[in-house]
């Protein structure tokens, strides 16, 4: 299988949470068909082959009544991608790799499940909504044997250019079946544009295509490349030299962002791991948030490091910076439901609509409802 070539066969991206249908529908109540809305965008700028694409989808009510609790959509969704050419037929990728939303999901869901106080039930009156934003970039060679994160076991999900057919489920119900509860799902798709890229993106796509390990740490945003020390060191100076020679490529910000993560990956004593970690927010900070896919990725990962820097107050800046970029990002949810619970420091502006705070107090649990709805309700900025 070629997929650098463009003869990948047509693949079935399967995402979903472990908890069965029937623990959903003890909280949740059925939403029909005809009262919601539901919306597929792709985010950002125009997307190139070997670039990530960010997803996002909007549920909007458009009854006249106020529908709820209604089953949040980080909690459990499929997916489906149709690659070129025109007439590709749908088929399952039965092994995902760890860097795609799946797993994510699930430690999202078990996040939430495991709180103390667990995000509030969500309700949408008329015209209200929520959304959800992911980013797709890779799957698992359906061919890899190997357990790591291998740079050839990983494959693009979006390798040449063309249109790919990307589709949504989301479970509006629960209907009895005879072996127990299945879901009834609401469906809609998406065209996706991948571009032939020129110049500066078109060198640095060249440069992709034969560095396997180079292409898949731009198409990862949680995880390192499994290499031995050789092997990384290597990857740290490729890194490096694609940004030197290519700064005014789409492709830098991923090559950014992959260096900041070796930066924050070390075993080294002080002072070195402190010139580490500055490194890493070095390149952070100059990753822009309308052309990476990965931007709040970057953000949480920022946040990391200033919390291993003992700086809270940075930290706190970072998180509610990604809270106003990126409010609905799957990535960031755990993140954002624990800054609602975070003391308010004093002298504060809140970001989200909530009754007066007193400075340093935790907020009351009514306070952390409010914020949590409120943020999931946002209308975020289409870049």
């Amino acid at each position: 299988m070629n997929c650098l070539t463009g003869s990948c066969r047509a693949v079935l991206v399967v995402v979903c949470c472990a908890m069965p249908a029937a623990a959903y529908d003890e909280k949740s109540a059925a939403v029909g068909a005809d009262e919601v809305e539901l919306t597929l965008l792709q985010v950002g700028e125009a997307t190139y082959p070997c670039q990530p694409v960010r997803i996002r989808v909007v549920l909007r009510n458009v009854s006249n009544r106020v529908i709820g609790p209604i089953r949040p959509l980080e909690y459990h969704f499929l997916l489906a991608l149709k690659k070129p050419p025109p007439g590709a037929k749908w088929e399952p990728v039965e092994d995902m790799s760890n860097v795609l939303e799946a797993k994510r999901l699930v430690k999202c869901q078990a996040f939430f499940t495991g709180q103390r106080q667990p995000p509030p039930p969500l309700f949408l009156r008329p015209r209200e909504q929520i959304s959800l934003s992911f980013s797709l970039s890779v799957m698992r060679d359906p061919s890899a044997k190997n357990l790591d994160l291998l740079p050839n076991d990983i494959v693009p999900l979006f390798p040449v250019a063309g249109e790919y057919q990307l589709q949504f489920s989301y479970p509006r119900d629960v209907a009895k079946a005879p072996g127990g509860a299945e879901w009834v799902y609401l469906r809609k798709e998406l065209a996706i544009r991948v571009q032939e890229p020129q110049g500066d993106d078109l060198a640095a796509l060249r440069r992709l295509q034969v560095n396997p390990a180079l292409r898949t740490a731009l198409l990862v945003d949680r995880n390192r490349v499994w290499l031995d020390s050789e092997g990384q060191t290597s990857l740290g100076l490729d890194l490096a030299g694609f940004i030197e020679d290519l700064p005014k490529s789409s492709y830098t910000d991923y090559a950014r962002f992959a260096l900041a993560r070796e930066f924050s990956f070390f075993g080294a004593p002080l002072p070195e791991a402190e010139a580490r970690l500055t490194s890493c927010l070095n390149q952070i900070s100059r990753i822009s948030a309308e052309r990476c896919a990965f931007h709040g990725s970057a953000l949480l990962l920022a946040r990391q490091v200033h919390l291993r820097k003992r700086d809270e107050k940075e930290a706190g800046k970072v998180i509610d910076q990604a809270m106003k970029l990126h409010p609905d990002a799957l990535e960031g949810l755990p993140a954002y439901y624990a800054r609602l619970h975070e003391p308010l420091p004093k002298g504060s502006v809140e970001l989200l609509p909530l009754p007066d705070p007193v400075g340093g107090v935790p907020r009351k649990p009514v306070q952390t409802e409010d914020a949590w709805s409120s943020l999931r309700k946002r209308v975020p900025q289409q870049p």
